[in-house]
């Protein structure tokens, strides 16, 4: 839900989102020979009864996020014209337009978060009784662990707009936020844990967006939790330079971020019947990252390098069943942890839409490179292609008609936890891998005014021999699915 007003000086604008989102929770299959080894089995398993880990288990989740913003202009407004130029991407416009704009504005922003989780488990397990936690920190065979969260944030800022005068070469920003958030966590069964912060940031912010060959926008941020802890910051900068080449132009984009802030509260504490940790005295995680992007027509050529000092992670810790009759069945621990060693990451994409009339062939291919695969697992090489017919019917449907498939190569990822709702990663001495199959669907869009609709046949490359068609580890792919979707929007 949304709403503005939109004056000659003032604007405001309002949105409120809800989100609920149910899980149900199965922990994956108990033993992935049922795919990838039927034949040792005496039972002949379908997709829809293979063994899984858990049952009667779910995560709920509610966000809710109501947004205010309005602004304020001071002075007189000036009069300016502005040289812009579109190329084939879309990211600029070509002419003479004449603009207002005044001197300087007064911004402010509200936003108000309330979100909610709940784990619910009926699968009937206790410390005497495991079958899939390791850990129970209550007592009793069920679980219910509910958390909480909110947060009040409001920013006020000094804008000096750019292009007030034709001297000024830049805008600039300066801002001051105060975030209140409040988290609650389970103690015990029946009682409650609060944790409550107050963050206070302060920045500049440096930017020059209207430019015919450089834009650029660099942000400095300083943070404080409660007046006490000192040391966050964040350095962001990005750059585009635009040069014609041919009949379109050619944009070489700069992006660099240099920070180091505090883990965010959940890796710091956590608390639930299955999982539990404080780790209040965690270090500032410093993050160097660096990238540069080639823009021509249809095709993108992009770098990018990360580098993180004192990563906060989330771990799975796997344990043999006790039991003699479950040798395939393992016990789930998960806990935070903090890494002081440098992890760095490369990653190399090239995308390219080349159109012969209806016709249509897109490609995208990504190179990357981690130094640590357990920490930052990736795999080595990904590739995407889509060929597809856009077209008009009546000259008012406006229909694509194509087939895509994706593919990425073998690689050990993150697992997903239900305990916690979370991907972790895996255990070291028991990594599963996924990847090195194809999947490919056949689709067919079409856009009627306010209206979309679609049909899609995923995954029709399935067959019964497939062995490596996993989402994640013990998390088979669903085979051949038929999709229909409609939505529209209010709008008019």
């Amino acid at each position: 839900i949304y709403a503005s007003y939109l004056g000659e000086r003032y604007k405001s604008h309002l949105a409120y989102r809800l989100h609920h989102l149910k899980t149900s929770e199965n922990g994956g299959i108990e033993d992935d020979r049922y795919v990838t080894e039927p034949e040792a089995f005496t039972n002949s398993y379908e997709t829809w009864d293979m063994p899984t880990s858990l049952s009667k288990t779910w995560n709920k989740l509610n966000v809710n996020s109501l947004l205010f913003t309005q602004r304020i202009d001071l002075g007189s407004n000036r009069q300016y014209g502005d040289s812009l130029k579109t190329d084939t991407l879309g990211s600029r416009t070509t002419g003479r337009e004449n603009s207002m704009t005044a001197p300087m504005s007064i911004t402010h922003s509200l936003q108000f978060d309330h979100d909610d989780r709940l784990f619910l488990s009926n699968f009937r397990t206790n410390e005497y009784n495991a079958h899939y936690f390791k850990d129970f920190f209550f007592a009793g065979d069920s679980a219910k662990d509910e958390m909480k969260h909110i947060a009040v944030r409001n920013t006020v800022a000094l804008e000096l707009n750019e292009k007030w005068k034709t001297w000024l070469k830049a805008g600039a920003r300066l801002y001051f936020s105060h975030k209140y958030e409040r988290f609650t966590l389970p103690k015990s069964a029946t009682t409650f844990d609060t944790y409550a912060y107050n963050y206070f940031n302060v920045g500049l912010q440096l930017m020059h967006r209207k430019g015919k060959v450089l834009d650029y926008d660099m942000l400095g941020e300083l943070r404080t939790r409660d007046g006490k802890r000192w040391g966050e910051f964040m350095l962001l900068a990005n750059g585009d330079l635009h040069t014609e080449v041919g009949n379109d132009t050619l944009t070489v984009g700069v992006f660099g971020k240099l920070s180091s802030e505090e883990p965010t509260f959940y890796y710091r504490h956590y608390h639930s019947r299955n999982a539990w940790w404080d780790n209040e005295g965690m270090s500032n995680t410093l993050t160097t990252q660096l990238g540069v992007t080639l823009r021509y027509k249809t095709t993108r050529l992009s770098v990018r390098f990360e580098q993180q000092n004192k990563g906060a992670y989330l771990q799975e810790t796997l344990f043999d069943q006790p039991k003699a009759d479950a040798e395939n069945l393992k016990l789930h621990r998960v806990n935070a942890i903090q890494n002081g060693k440098p992890v760095q990451r490369l990653e190399v994409a090239l995308y390219h839409l080349q159109t012969w009339g209806i016709f249509n062939w897109e490609n995208e291919f990504t190179y990357q490179m981690t130094s640590d695969k357990t920490l930052s697992p990736a795999p080595t090489f990904l590739a995407y292609s889509n060929l597809f017919l856009k077209f008009q019917i009546a000259k008012v449907l406006n229909t694509e008609i194509g087939s895509d498939v994706r593919f990425f190569t073998r690689f050990a990822p993150q697992v997903y936890s239900p305990i916690i709702g979370q991907y972790v990663l895996q255990d070291a001495n028991r990594t599963e891998n996924i990847g090195g199959y194809p999947i490919v669907n056949v689709y067919a869009n079409m856009h009627l005014k306010r209206t979309r609709f679609y049909i899609m046949a995923s995954h029709i490359n399935a067959s019964d021999r497939q062995k490596k068609a996993f989402e994640l580890p013990h998390y088979p792919m669903n085979g051949f699915t038929l999709h229909l979707g409609i939505s529209w929007n209010f709008i008019n």
